[in-house]
């Protein structure tokens, strides 16, 4: 059964893995595959736990609603909602409509890792349990903060904050620790990767040919591609930036995917056998980093810039003349528009002009902070349409076309939304994930495949966290990925040691 609930699990995830970048339309074969990957789990525990494992599962549950019960009705009495007078008995209701069942699935992945262990599994050091002791600290504060919230849950629009923890915070974490238990050997990783790098260049080589289209193509061009999506969309009420960025909703989050693809493209790169489909490969990383240059996000740049020279230092920093004939050459490719984008970054005028996006997020940011000031424990509560209300009935606009849906930064973001405690935690996770990658890394010796498929991982790494510092990435799918790239990250060091000495002995050793 264990084998049969682990197949079930990664299969699921390969699904997800697929439908992804697809925010709208597939939402409810993404839930089912969600669904899937939790019931493999299930049936892995099926005949490793006895009776007394459930009946503590059952008995953890009750007494956590009961404690959240006693914290919905303090908040009730003493937090006072702008919006809406909320009771006790309505908090609890939504809490266990919106949260309860996935409580409990997280209650049973918890127990099944820290009390009831079933002895077949590998044990975790004490690195990893530090790892996955924050990220469930973190995920029960942003529980806490959604019933403590200003708008706990929704009276029409827009999305309350225990609707919000069951859309993405709960399946984040969920699928997060459910792939540290499913991801035991290299040839799961292989299949990961692998799958991601496949959807990830189609995806990007589709955006990237819609995106140049409609900023270059021809009149006709336009009309064929482009003008039908966007009154399709109009006569749906959403958002028009959409027509040209499929399959995402916006330039951010399409950037988000591509900057993750690329240092995709290095991991695929030393999973993949033979040399020829290695030159093939190498050659497409020209596609999330053309897809990169044409969203003309800037905060996107700059993170790929970063992760690529963690990633040479972490291999051999003589090969930074890689990156600079990289460079070189987008520069030389690129048309006018892209240009003018990049040198934009070297100009005072780009974080001063009022109507620069840089100074529109500075305005941001500064709200964000007399915000977290105002409500420094618990924050707003959990979802970022939470923040953009909030911001609606106590600021005046910034631009009288557009809200202030969340505040660009992933950090600062959650700040707002959870307070302080989950910040704190969620920076001591990051960090703890770093060390995690390191810890893998002085383990490998230089010039073997485990080193440089660290060395990928630590690009990522550092790539996406310095993204957060302009973009709020973690939301929608792209949340949904990032954590899949920490759970490969959390399992870093015992996979490395499992890649096959054959397959070590074929890294080349001039790849650097």
């Amino acid at each position: 059964m264990d084998k049969w609930g682990r197949n079930l699990s990664l299969a699921a995830l390969v699904v997800l893995l697929v439908l992804l970048p697809f925010e709208k339309g597939v939402e409810a074969t993404y839930q089912g595959a969600q669904v899937v990957v939790l019931v493999g789990f299930v049936l892995r525990l099926v005949g490793r736990v006895d009776r007394r494992f459930w009946a503590v599962a059952v008995a953890v549950f009750v007494v956590s609603m009961a404690l959240f019960t006693a914290t919905a009705a303090i908040a009730s009495h003493t937090m006072q909602s702008d919006f809406y007078d909320y009771t006790t008995r309505e908090i609890v209701r939504e809490l266990l409509k919106q949260v309860g069942a996935l409580y409990f699935c997280m209650t049973l992945v918890f127990l099944s890792q820290f009390v009831f262990r079933p002895g077949v599994w590998t044990p975790h050091d004490r690195w990893m349990k530090t790892i996955l002791g924050l990220a469930w600290a973190f995920a029960l504060v942003v529980i806490i903060s959604a019933i403590c919230s200003t708008r706990p849950f929704s009276v029409g629009r827009p999305t309350g904050s225990l609707e919000y923890v069951r859309k993405f915070v709960a399946p984040y974490l969920l699928i997060y620790m459910i792939m540290v238990e499913t991801l035991y050997s290299w040839r799961h990783y292989r299949i990961i990767i692998t799958t991601v790098y496949l959807v990830g260049i189609i995806v990007a080589s589709a955006s990237a040919t819609i995106r140049y289209l409609y900023i270059y193509g021809g009149h006709d061009t336009q009309s064929e591609i482009v003008r039908n999506e966007w009154v399709r969309v109009q006569e749906m009420g959403d958002q028009i930036e959409i027509r040209n960025q499929w399959p995402f909703g916006h330039h951010n989050r399409l950037c988000s995917y591509a900057l993750m693809v690329t240092l995709f493209v290095w991991l695929q790169f030393f999973v993949t056998r033979n040399w020829e489909l290695k030159t093939l490969v190498a050659i497409s990383a020209l596609i999330p980093i053309w897809c990169m240059v044409v969203t003309l996000t800037r905060g996107g740049w700059v993170a790929l810039v970063v992760g690529a020279v963690g990633l040479i230092l972490m291999v051999n920093w003589r090969s930074v003349w890689i990156l600079l004939a990289v460079a070189f050459a987008t520069w030389w490719i690129s048309p006018t528009v892209v240009r003018e984008r990049l040198l934009s970054v070297f100009s005072p005028e780009t974080y001063t002009r009022p109507s620069g996006t840089f100074y529109l997020r500075r305005q941001i940011w500064n709200r964000s902070f007399e915000i977290v000031r105002s409500h420094p424990a618990l924050g707003l509560g959990a979802g970022w349409e939470v923040f953009e209300e909030y911001v609606k009935f106590h600021y005046p606009p910034l631009r009288p076309d557009q809200d202030t849906p969340h505040a660009h930064n992933n950090l600062l973001e959650i700040a707002v939304e959870s307070g302080l405690a989950a910040l704190v935690l969620f920076v001591a996770f990051t960090g703890a994930l770093v060390a995690q990658v390191l810890r893998a890394w002085r383990a490998t010796k230089r010039q073997t495949k485990p080193r440089f498929v660290v060395a990928g991982f630590f690009g990522l790494l550092i790539s996406v966290t310095v993204y957060g510092l302009s973009n709020y990435s973690l939301r929608y799918t792209i949340g949904m990925l990032l954590w899949i790239c920490f759970a490969l990250m959390t399992l870093l060091p015992s996979i490395t040691r499992a890649i096959p000495e054959e397959e070590q002995a074929a890294a080349p050793a001039d790849a650097t």
